[in-house]
């Protein structure tokens, strides 16, 4: 076999290959499209059963993805995983809310009953009982602190990340990423349903599109 022939023969395989790849891609993207549209209208849902103007849920209420992590970026003005969250306060469940939000702010936002994870640069705050300050750039800790309150015996709960472009402005992308990637994963260990919402704007078209790439579960709202 000649070199000419070799370097054909080579230059066609690549472009099999080219092929192969390019459809496997697609066909991945149009999975994870079948599954944003089912998402999106589970949102939808959510939105209809749970309204923000404070009257009481309907009883049969949409549930939050079991043993994962939801991230929703959106951009309209509703906030549907609140009326969701705030439906699992008055039913008991162990709820923890993360926030950059002050907790007069956050108690107006939900029901009594929820742990608060306070996140500012000053952790010299007089605060009650119920909520924690940790700064937003030691993620490890706010891990930990998720931890604490879903071990043992404690399984199961939910976790909702309110501010969460906070952490964004304060840390590295990839720091974000890997903190998401725990987070993740301490929702699949512990059973946790835990939402990360973000306002689209806020956040990077790159950092968008990392998330898309990278987390099963997200939703543009």
């Amino acid at each position: 076999m000649d070199n000419a022939t070799l370097i054909m023969l080579m230059a066609i395989s690549g472009i099999v290959l080219l092929v192969v790849w390019t459809i496997y891609r697609i066909q991945g993207h149009k999975k994870k499209m079948r599954e944003f549209d089912e998402s999106a209208m589970e949102i939808g849902r959510m939105s209809k059963k749970y309204p923000q103007s404070g009257r009481e849920p309907e009883p049969s209420a949409p549930s939050l993805p079991q043993n994962d992590l939801l991230i929703v970026m959106f951009r309209s003005r509703s906030r549907p995983w609140r009326g969701v969250v705030s439906h699992k306060i008055k039913e008991g469940g162990r709820v923890v809310v993360v926030s950059s939000r002050p907790p007069e702010e956050v108690r107006r936002m939900y029901p009594k009953g929820f742990m608060h994870l306070w996140l500012d640069r000053s952790t010299a705050h007089d605060v009650g009982k119920g909520t924690t300050v940790i700064n937003p750039t030691n993620l490890s800790s706010i891990l930990e602190e998720i931890r604490s309150r879903f071990s043992g015996g404690n399984m199961g709960g939910t976790v909702v990340f309110e501010g969460f472009e906070d952490v964004l402005s304060n840390n590295a992308t990839d720091r974000v990423i890997r903190f998401l990637k725990m987070l993740e994963q301490i929702s699949k260990d512990r059973g946790l349903s835990s939402v990360v919402p973000l306002p689209y704007k806020a956040v990077p078209q790159r950092v968008r599109n990392q998330l898309v790439d990278g987390f099963d579960s997200v939703v543009i709202d």
